[in-house]
């Protein structure tokens, strides 16, 4: 699990990437959701964020990949469990 001192930093990528999805700007969400995933390699937060940014691209096997990486992190991540539901049918 990532430190909670690391939580302001990863709260702040993580509505960075939501703002650059809703301005429809995938490259760039993409690109940052990566980022994130390299600094925060055992947070669900950068997996299902860039799993979003992949559906919103066309790439629904490669999100769906993202959705599992995120959920086997920390099933109890709720927002993956959305992420899942409205994207695909896996769950245990």
């Amino acid at each position: 699990m990532y430190w909670e001192a690391d939580k302001a930093q990863l709260d702040e990528l993580c509505q960075e990437v939501h703002r650059l999805v809703t301005n429809r700007e995938f490259e760039k969400a993409k690109a940052l959701a990566e980022q994130a995933m390299a600094a925060y390699p055992n947070a669900p937060q950068p997996h299902n964020l860039l799993g979003i940014v992949l559906e919103k691209m066309q790439c629904h096997a490669l999100a769906m990949r993202h959705f599992r990486a995120a959920y086997a992190l920390d099933p109890g991540y709720g927002p993956v469990g959305k992420s899942l539901d409205t994207f695909g049918t896996f769950r245990t």
